[in-house]
């Protein structure tokens, strides 16, 4: 799509004195796309090195040629071409299918034609690009719109769960400083926590750019001390001795919220 901007900028600032095709050729023999310079009766003032890769000929092959003779069926081309030179329309698309005789196999290049009006000049100039190459950018372009969809719902999707959150942490807090048993406490104790550790993954959620996941070393006794609580809150009846046994304290990598 840059390169497209990047053309019609050039045919808007054409001068009306008709250049030299080497005014043309320095730039237009920079882009991948193929360009060319025509006036309606078909001659050809200027093709880009695309152009001629794409044909297997030289420019002075090219240009000797009427130029509507590279397409299988020129007449809407032809008809599009003195149209936009007209100054009936300032741009115009169509798809066409462009010869290739000199290239193996030899068959036609599917390519989509953008016609554009030069100022102040009976000539115009006119882009080509395989539909391959503009089906594989609509292609990309879709893909990065997705992309970006994506990232908007779980933004927003973060907000929702972080809000609620806040809420039931400052809820727990209230109820442990009120509640005298031990293990009430200790329930309320793990609602914080589980808050604590949702609240940190939502914030990555929200911002990864700046909360790199960061491995370390762990202690596994402490992990496994809170998954025991987690059970004793959710099945206090079959949790046994609340005794616990205090071991060596081996490390394992993983992340402090995990």
């Amino acid at each position: 799509m840059a390169e497209r901007r990047g053309i019609a900028v050039a045919a808007g600032t054409a001068s009306t004195t008709l250049p030299a095709a080497a005014h043309w050729s320095e730039a237009f023999d920079l882009l991948a796309t193929m360009v060319a310079v025509v006036q309606p009766d078909g001659r050809c003032l200027f093709a880009n090195a695309a152009f001629e890769n794409v044909l297997g000929l030289s420019r002075r092959n090219v240009l000797r040629r009427d130029w509507f003779e590279w397409f299988v069926d020129p007449s809407l081309l032809r008809d599009t071409v003195a149209a936009v030179a007209c100054n009936e329309f300032s741009t115009s698309r169509l798809d066409a299918q462009l010869k290739r005789p000199f290239v193996s196999p030899g068959e036609p290049l599917l390519v989509h034609v953008i016609v554009n009006q030069m100022e102040q000049s009976d000539v115009t100039l006119v882009e080509l690009i395989e539909i391959e190459q503009q089906t594989r950018q609509d292609r990309e372009e879709r893909a990065l719109d997705q992309v970006r969809a994506t990232k908007e719902l779980i933004r927003n999707l973060a907000h929702e769960i972080k809000n609620p959150l806040g809420g039931i942490r400052g809820a727990a807090q209230l109820l442990q400083m009120e509640v005298e048993s031990k293990g009430l406490s200790e329930y309320a104790q793990v609602i914080i926590h589980e808050a604590d550790r949702l609240q940190a993954l939502v914030d990555r959620l929200l911002a990864p750019h700046r909360r790199p996941h960061v491995v370390g070393d762990v202690n596994i006794h402490e992990v496994c001390e809170r998954v025991r609580a987690l059970i004793v809150a959710e099945f206090p009846a079959g949790s046994g001795s609340n005794a616990t046994t205090t071991h060596p304290s081996p490390t394992s990598a993983a992340t402090a919220s995990s």
